[in-house]
């Protein structure tokens, strides 16, 4: 049991970023419906898979970094074609921003999928390009720790947000929105844990609609970073929800946060 169990473990990362075989998924998902430390990993790997989703490539990193990354990722692909001895293990970075959380995020998603790769009789991508994926990822992550944490412009606009304050106490949040009209950064700090049934969403109006954006929860300390898909232009306003792990396609309950953006 404790066997079948770790292979499911091991199936959550590659399952996130869409990589594992139809009947596997559908045997994960069956699982999953039982085993709530499988939900939790599933919840934490996905803010990974939500930063991935985002235009954090958009956003044009310090040249010395980029190149840094990417000898990395060709040094991973290079070392997966030829037998060799164990990967190195290296201490994780300090991560001192919640931007550094997020790039954490992806940085598991890519360990978890590399060793979920390597099980024999597995169904994921061949090695080689299941270590150049891997390896994509951590490029991903330094450069989304780079965006989120650290790459804000004098010219950027700070927007406070309306906190629910009997449901969030101790929460603040903002949005900056970067005045050369990337993706638009929102900042939390005092949110609760909501546990791995459930989740935060964001939720954005454009002509007084209302769709679904991007799900996160928060870290250890209640701090939580998470960009909004698309130009601030036509936003009118941003809001924050508690919704069930996985997500909804409408909210449930009326807004913990609200960040008003039309004038």
């Amino acid at each position: 049991m404790a066997r079948d169990h770790e292979r499911y473990t091991e199936d959550v990362a590659p399952y996130v970023l869409g990589a594992l075989a139809p009947l596997e998924a559908e045997a994960l998902e069956t699982h999953l419906r039982a085993c709530a430390d499988c939900r939790r990993e599933l919840v934490e790997l996905r803010s990974g898979a939500e930063l991935l989703s985002r235009s954090v490539e958009q956003i044009e990193p310090p040249a010395a970094l980029r190149v840094r990354l990417l000898e990395e990722v060709a040094g991973e692909a290079g070392a997966a074609e030829a037998p060799s001895a164990p990967p190195p293990v290296h201490a994780p970075a300090a991560q001192t921003s919640p931007g550094a959380e997020h790039s954490g995020a992806l940085r598991r998603l890519g360990t978890r999928l590399r060793r979920g790769g390597s099980r024999a009789g597995g169904t994921l991508l061949p090695r080689p390009a299941l270590v150049l994926a891997t390896g994509l990822l951590a490029l991903v992550a330094g450069v989304a720790g780079w965006a989120l944490g650290g790459a804000r412009s004098t010219d950027d606009r700070t927007v406070a947000a309306s906190v629910d304050r009997e449901r969030l106490p101790k929460a603040s949040a903002r949005m900056t929105i970067p005045a050369e009209g990337e993706d638009p950064v929102l900042r939390l700090a005092g949110l609760r844990n909501l546990g791995p049934q459930r989740t935060y969403e964001i939720w954005v109006q454009r002509d007084g609609e209302l769709t679904p954006g991007p799900l996160f929860n928060p870290t250890a300390d209640g701090a939580a970073v998470t960009g909004i898909p698309g130009s601030s232009e036509d936003i009118e306003a941003v809001f924050i929800t508690r919704e069930r792990a996985g997500g909804a396609l409408t909210p449930t309950e009326t807004p913990l946060v609200r960040v008003p953006l039309s004038s």
